[in-house]
């Protein structure tokens, strides 16, 4: 259910995870559990915060919240966590004594929107559920010879058994049984993250066979993207998984070369690009919007066309981004900091990236060191967030610092365009 205002339509539905101080079992007995309930839903009622389940466990809760579209996550959680507190001292006055200061809830927080995270949830609902049903458990079989179905009767064809040769399917090298969807919903259950014990359960699922790979994907995007939205780059990151090498270099070359920019070693940008799911310290680049960068870049090359594989792009592309980090430092330590590895820095720099690599090509040149001089041709420019390119945000964004630094470039065969142009108005007329 949307909300209306006078000017808009939307929801803001928030997956929310409190603990209480130390992390005690604060909530270990049932009274406990209903009067944190009740601190909860009072607090978010006085500040039109809609209330859509609340999951009291011994030592944290799980919460589901429609949060007023006009609220930031920091406000909302400052009033969920301040105004609880306050509310569960006044009506169990006995909780300062493990508590005297004053404050019940530990100061980090656990905030997302809805259908991003719901692992933790997702497990609590398999673990305590005696019936768990996740119809979004979707596997295909990859193999017709590791199931089999026995029918119970004749007369009941539809209805039998499945059997699983897991042996047969764990010796293939490859996938004999895929998971289209469902890994962010079982992630907690195998029991490898702290705080969460392995659960051995019985749940539903949907298995289909013979699809082909691109059934595979559409299926997973049907599913994700068209019903409930998940991370771009996630997607974009199964895409990958699922799709030969050399069909997504002709299809996909920009997803291709982003993806490989990310698993090569040899890449400046090896291991630092999130490809959804869990995200990871040190993952500073989403994987969708440095695909969109690349293909800025090849659509505005001439001569990256040149080149008639995208492994070639692709090595060129690196060289490129090996000479910008030699360029920008600073940019690759501190990520934070900068602009140039997040939104429209990084499209701007794929932008520059674009005249950079044509004037190396143009002069039969591809390395690092060769677009490392074209890039320091130029004026020095602050790449930080307070720096020289402050207000200048999206597409547009981007394309105004790409015109104002390569305006600047010069190389040993060409003038830089100010230059040019400067000539051009000193001829007479």
């Amino acid at each position: 259910m949307y909300k209306h205002s006078w000017s808009s339509v939307g929801a803001n539905k928030k997956h929310i995870q409190l603990t209480p101080k130390y992390r005690y079992k604060m909530m270990q007995k049932d009274k406990l559990k209903v009067f944190c309930k009740v601190a909860i839903e009072e607090a978010c009622k006085r500040h039109n915060i809609v209330v859509e389940i609340v999951k009291v466990m011994d030592e944290h809760v799980h919460m589901i919240a429609d949060v007023p579209r006009t609220m930031s996550d920091a406000k909302a959680m400052q009033i969920v966590k301040g105004l609880s507190s306050y509310l569960l001292f006044r009506i169990c006055p006995n909780l300062r004594k493990r508590y005297p200061k004053g404050h019940f809830w530990t100061e980090g927080y656990f905030c997302d929107g809805v259908g991003e995270s719901n692992y933790a949830f997702a497990y609590e609902y398999v673990k305590n559920t005696d019936l768990g049903f996740w119809p979004e458990v979707f596997l295909c079989s990859r193999r017709n010879d590791v199931i089999t179905f026995h029918p119970i009767s004749q007369e009941l064809p539809d209805l039998g058994i499945l059997e699983i040769d897991i042996t047969t399917a764990q010796a293939d090298p490859k996938i004999a049984i895929s998971r289209v969807d469902g890994n962010h919903r079982l992630y907690y259950s195998d029991g490898a993250e702290t705080g969460y014990s392995r659960i051995e359960k019985l749940v539903s699922f949907c298995l289909a066979y013979d699809l082909s790979r691109d059934e595979e994907i559409q299926l997973f995007k049907d599913i994700n993207k068209n019903q409930k939205p998940m991370n771009t780059s996630h997607l974009d990151r199964i895409e990958v998984r699922l799709t030969p090498e050399e069909e997504l270099k002709r299809r996909n070359p920009e997803l291709y070369i982003a993806q490989r920019l990310h698993d090569d070693p040899k890449s400046p940008l090896h291991n630092r690009i999130y490809g959804g799911g869990k995200k990871l310290v040190g993952f500073d680049i989403p994987l969708r919007g440095l695909k969109t960068g690349i293909e800025y870049m090849l659509t505005r090359s001439t001569q990256l066309t040149r080149l008639p594989d995208a492994e070639g792009k692709y090595r060129v592309i690196r060289n490129f981004f090996s000479a910008v980090k030699q360029w920008q430092p600073k940019a690759w330590s501190t990520p934070k900091d900068y602009i140039l590895l997040r939104g429209s820095g990084l499209w701007a720099i794929c932008f520059i990236g674009a005249q950079v690599i044509d004037r190396a090509l143009l002069q039969d040149k591809h390395s690092a060191k060769d677009m490392l001089t074209i890039l320091r041709s130029g004026q020095e420019w602050d790449w930080s967030r307070k720096g020289d390119f402050v207000g200048l945000g999206g597409r547009a964004g981007a394309l105004e610092i790409s015109n104002r630094v390569t305006a600047k470039l010069q190389d040993e065969s060409r003038m830089s365009t100010e230059q040019l142009f400067d000539e051009i108005m000193s001829e007479n007329d």
